[in-house]
């Protein structure tokens, strides 16, 4: 008896190590994704201000441009046309890579809740093993 103790024992032992390195480890996935997500998020939402600046700009340029030649420049009206066209082009382009970031961050999040339910799912077997192990040590 007093072997399958100490085997019991040492059982026990290693599954709270292994207990504590696992919260350890989720732990540090989660802060990992936190920050990731969060850095993300800054991010794209500085790079969206300033090209949201760069086309006001561009945007008064362009107007600027268009109010010259209406003057009597027909030319300069064509141009200024293909110029709105391609920036109404970019902005489209951008708005697509800003909804595919913002899915991204929507599929890390389920990705994020997926762990969360897997480590509860772990928790839930771990303290039925530890339950299991309590019976065992009681029916010795």
């Amino acid at each position: 008896h007093g072997e399958l103790r100490e085997e019991l024992r040492g059982f026990a032992g290693e599954l709270e190590a292994l207990q504590r390195r696992f919260e350890a480890g989720l732990a540090a996935i989660d802060r990992e994704w936190d920050t990731w997500c969060h850095e993300e998020s800054a991010e794209w939402s500085e790079e969206a201000s300033r090209f949201e600046t760069a086309l006001h700009g561009e945007v008064e340029e362009l107007e600027k441009e268009v109010d010259a030649a209406r003057v009597g420049e027909a030319e300069a009206v064509g141009a200024g046309e293909r110029r709105a066209s391609e920036l109404r082009a970019r902005v489209e382009g951008s708005v697509a890579a800003l909804g595919e970031r913002r899915e991204l961050c929507k599929q890390l999040g389920i990705e994020c809740e997926e762990a969360e339910e897997e480590e509860v799912e772990g928790r839930g077997e771990l303290e039925a093993a530890e339950a299991s192990l309590a019976s065992a040590e009681g029916e010795r």
